[in-house]
């Protein structure tokens, strides 16, 4: 497969197509073909954040000579389909004469891929996206039949080229109106309501438990991003 925008990650040296880095590694700070832990170059907007695995900063890559490989291929596929196009002077017949002489199928399939990455691009531009990290950790709760189970959410990156009011920045207090947590969900009234995140940018309750139980978390986003409330049917873990 043709390689459109592509990062070839520094760490493992896997290459991803444009389509996969949109849907993968601009969220989330692992490789999507191995898991290996992604090389953070610096963060973003020279921002101080800590940022590992956060969408903190700038991936490393190392892919400027198969960048320049790649492009000049994609060139190549996209003049035959100009010069030999359904709309062309050549016609269908001229689009596959183009194919048997020059590799017609991979001339088809690097355009293809040409016109999905545009789209892609189209809908981040136009989009508002953010990714949230949720769950749970847990901790003695001081006697011998209980857990604590700490349930969270947070932000942990944002694609879009939509700018919203100025906004630029992946903190959950930027993204996050309040978070909602029901352990009744049976209920509407939420068993606690949370307004702001602690110092690490989460949103956190705690609930003491002798068993695990379902904890449903509904995330309130700030009014200007236009998203609506988000419900997560979570179910705490004590491993």
């Amino acid at each position: 497969m043709i390689i459109l925008t592509h990062p070839r990650l520094s760490r493992c040296r896997h290459a991803l197509c444009g389509a996969c880095q949109a849907l993968t590694v601009a969220y989330f700070r692992q490789c999507p073909v191995c898991d290996d832990t992604l090389a953070i170059a610096k963060p973003y907007n020279g921002s101080k954040g800590k940022g590992k695995g956060r969408g903190g900063g700038v991936i490393e890559t190392d892919d400027d000579e198969l960048r320049a490989r790649t492009m000049q291929r994609v060139q190549r596929a996209v003049d035959m389909f100009e010069a030999s196009g359904p709309n062309g002077s050549n016609g269908t017949n001229g689009t596959m004469r183009g194919a048997a002489e020059g590799g017609g199928s991979e001339v088809e399939a690097i355009c293809a891929q040409v016109q999905r990455h545009q789209r892609s691009s189209r809908e981040a531009e136009s989009s508002t996206r953010i990714a949230l990290e949720y769950g749970n950790t847990i901790k003695a709760s001081g006697t011998s039949t209980k857990t604590t189970y700490v349930s969270f959410v947070t932000v942990v990156g944002r694609l879009t080229s939509k700018e919203i009011r100025g906004k630029s920045g992946l903190s959950a207090a930027a993204c996050i109106q309040r978070c909602e947590y029901n352990i009744n969900p049976g209920y509407d009234k939420p068993t606690a309501v949370v307004t702001s995140p602690n110092a690490k940018g989460l949103y956190q309750f705690e609930y003491a438990m002798g068993r695990t139980f379902p904890c449903i978390m509904k995330v309130f986003f700030k009014p200007e991003f236009g998203i609506p409330p988000l419900v997560l049917n979570y179910y705490v873990d004590d491993q």
